[in-house]
């Protein structure tokens, strides 16, 4: 499939795809459906493709417990220690600073607040050990029925989405390599377009619109409070990787990552400035609502993608 599809469709299903925002969740989709189209695949896999350290056996660790008929898995999450071989550092910030501590804090005030579904959705997206990982395989079937987050929420949407359409049992985890490594973001603190920013915010967005969206009300002071224990809860987790760096004989910045969990407060705050002004994280309509509105659409898919290869 070329890299330089210019497939444009002629419905608009949703306020985001009328705005037609390029990124990575609008490649998924696009790639999604043409696999749908051609109909030959029964289990599909997605990764990341910027690992440094890639060998051909991650992806068939990846797709074995989804495509092994002796299994009964219809989605599989990979996990990996992102430990950089060059420096001897902990990586994967965002999920260490930020998704941990942060789920962690919603966790808690849905359980104080007498909101037991919101904190089991909350508990599930703790229990993976790397959430924020783009390396997963699910069967297609349940592929089709996957709402796309086009912004750096794809990863925590389609974790719940997948909670919401598949049973516990049938959900697996699977470690893909003994050391991963690949290229790393900046922080850009001053600028929300780009960096750990943009996807902080954008993952902020995307929990912050579910719970309010399950009935948990929202306002500024309890964004001040969520902020503030999330500070709290950030630094108690700083301390756990403090220690397993030293135990690992790791380098580990402490002071650094405290002021980087600091900047992740203020990105909390931002991605309630972004809800509040209607900027909220929307997401590309499955396939199967594509289908269904528009029966056309693999037909014109197909036809798009083999002119573009010619």
């Amino acid at each position: 499939m070329a890299t330089r599809l210019r497939f444009e469709p002629e419905v608009n299903t949703t306020s985001c795809w009328k705005s037609r925002v390029p990124g990575k969740g609008q490649s998924v989709w696009i790639t999604l459906g043409y696999i749908f189209a051609k109909r030959r695949t029964d289990v599909i896999a997605m990764h990341d493709c910027d690992i440094v350290t890639y060998d051909r056996l991650l992806l068939g660790r990846l797709i074995e417990p989804t495509a092994n008929p002796d299994n009964d898995f219809e989605f599989c999450k990979g996990y990996y220690a992102r430990v950089s071989l060059q420096d001897h550092e902990m990586k994967g910030r965002t999920t260490r600073i930020f998704v941990a501590p942060f789920t962690e804090t919603l966790a808690d005030l849905m359980r104080k607040s007498g909101q037991r579904q919101l904190e089991d959705f909350l508990r599930y997206h703790r229990s993976f050990r790397y959430p924020l990982a783009g390396e997963f395989s699910f069967v297609e079937r349940l592929g089709r029925s996957l709402n796309i987050a086009h912004d750096w929420g794809l990863e925590v949407s389609t974790l719940s989405d997948i909670y919401q359409r598949t049973s516990l049992r049938k959900i697996a985890q699977i470690d893909l390599a003994r050391n991963y490594d690949h290229k790393h973001k900046e922080v850009s603190e001053a600028d929300g377009t780009k960096g750990l920013h943009k996807m902080v915010v954008d993952i902020a967005k995307f929990f912050l619109n579910h719970v309010r969206s399950n009935g948990f009300v929202l306002n500024d002071d309890i964004i001040r409070m969520l902020q503030n224990t999330y500070r709290q809860n950030a630094w108690y987790f700083i301390k756990k990787y403090a220690d397993d760096a030293s135990t690992n004989g790791l380098e580990f910045e402490r002071h650094k990552e405290e002021l980087t969990a600091n900047h992740f407060v203020d990105f909390i705050g931002e991605a309630w400035q972004e809800i509040q002004a209607g900027r909220a994280t929307q997401s590309i309509p499955s396939w199967n609502r594509v289908a269904y509105s528009y029966p056309e659409i693999y037909e014109q898919l197909v036809a798009a993608v083999e002119a573009d290869n010619e």
